[in-house]
């Protein structure tokens, strides 16, 4: 059935019917997948627990795992074998008119989901296997067996769902430690899962935070490397246009010595004029030195600056080092939840020891059952030849029976005989007599 799914409740109900028991953790990746991809992790985590409990439909194991519950409301048989017999989904105003049903109760009941606007299916009918780990396929078969299955009929087992080579699902059974070999039978803890859930969900909160608490310092730092480069680039636009400034001056006191040059050729005729150009050429030259001092004392703020970056240069090392530290502890934090998952792996193998104990006191009752065996098989041959020789027997009295109903044959024909009829009546006639 191809048609979307038209709510949040309905793409639950499709993933629990064929995945049959999930935590809220593994649920959250699915609805992000196919629906609510803008949503952020925490809200969506409300949303989906919320829907979860207020729909009956969905209900909670031992395992604190949600489950569906197929059996459904009893109001609602008539509508599921309905569209049993019809195969496809079907309008609500259709259910409505032929069964008197109602939306609302067909929302609660785990046994119907609504695609498109406005049409109801059954969710046995909306199973996409393409949308599923392999991790939860390989999952769904061992729990479906639960005396465990080897790697050939559990490849056999999910190539029903879709395609799969038996090395991905090896890899796979290799990866999580809930997943257990023994005498080359798969098996699926369901504790150790639980476990391995909780362990792992704690080290990603613990990774979380203090990625927080690292994001948060480099945000810090680089708003001060951000102002502190800001003035760096005013003070070096301030030293261009010093430049700039001192350029132009000198290029006016190069033009003042040309006409100074002018003025000597024509000292002669302008002697009036000489002292006027003298008292400008000195005007210029105070100038020049005034100009010469700004650009000194911004070359003095220039390199002021560059102490105030070597500085932050400084602090700057000095906080990637304790970045680095942090990183350590980081490492030293990882360590830690190694050591605490390598206890839980010890612990799931002293279980398997156990099972190994009970598994030895099973061999020794079928051995004492096989000993029962033989001698049971002992006793049916005895019958056997004994029914063998009441078989002779029953023969050879059947043999004997025909041969006495053949000599009773031939007697009835000898009795049929005229003459010796015409004596039996002579008899019974002396008989009377």
């Amino acid at each position: 059935m191809g048609e979307a799914l038209a709510s949040l409740t309905d793409l639950l109900k499709s993933t629990l019917y064929f995945l049959e028991g999930m935590w809220l953790e593994e649920l959250c990746p699915y609805v992000r997948q196919r629906m609510l991809r803008d949503l952020p992790p925490t809200e969506l985590r409300a949303l989906v627990s919320r829907c979860l409990e207020q729909h009956p439909c969905f209900v909670q194991d031992k395992e604190k795992r949600w489950c569906l519950d197929r059996r459904g409301l009893q109001e609602n048989d008539a509508v599921y074998e309905l569209l049993l017999v019809k195969g496809k989904p079907m309008s609500r105003w259709s259910l409505m008119r032929e069964k008197n049903s109602k939306e609302g109760k067909l929302n609660h009941d785990g046994r119907f989901i609504r695609v498109g606007e406005e049409k109801w299916g059954l969710t046995e009918w909306t199973a996409d296997f393409g949308v599923y780990p392999l991790r939860h396929l390989v999952i769904k078969a061992l729990r479906q067996h639960a005396s465990g299955l080897p790697l050939s009929r559990l490849a056999a087992v999910i190539s029903e769902w879709r395609p799969v080579e038996p090395a991905a699902i090896e890899k796979i059974l290799r990866r999580y430690p809930y997943f257990y070999h023994q005498r080359g039978i798969w098996r699926y803890d369901v504790r150790a899962h639980r476990s391995w859930r909780e362990a792992a969900s704690q080290f990603t909160a613990a990774l979380r935070q203090q990625k927080l608490r690292l994001e948060e310092r480099m945000a810090l730092w680089q708003s001060k490397c951000s102002s502190l480069a800001g003035a760096l680039r005013e003070a070096q636009a301030a030293w261009r246009e010093t430049a700039a400034t001192l350029a132009s001056q000198q290029e006016q006191i190069e033009s003042s010595r040309e006409q100074m040059e002018e003025q000597r050729l024509l000292l002669q005729l302008r002697k009036q004029e000489l002292l006027h150009y003298r008292q400008q050429w000195q005007q210029s030259e105070r100038k020049a030195q005034s100009i010469l001092h700004q650009c000194r004392l911004w070359v003095k703020r220039a390199r002021e600056l560059e102490g105030a970056l070597a500085v932050v240069e400084k602090e700057l090392q000095q906080k990637q080092k304790e970045l680095l530290q942090l990183r350590q502890r980081w490492e030293e934090t990882r360590e830690y939840y190694g050591t605490e998952v390598a206890k839980l792996q010890r612990e799931v193998i002293e279980l398997k020891q156990q099972l190994a104990q009970q598994k030895a006191r099973a061999e020794e009752g079928e051995e004492y059952w096989t000993g029962e065996k033989h001698r049971l098989e002992h006793e049916i041959k005895r019958l056997e030849s004994t029914r063998e020789e009441l078989l002779r027997e029953h023969r050879f009295l059947q043999w004997e029976l025909g041969r006495l109903r053949e000599e009773n044959r031939r007697l009835e024909r000898q009795l049929r005989h005229p003459l010796i009829r015409f004596v039996r009546r002579l008899g019974f006639l002396f008989a009377r007599g």
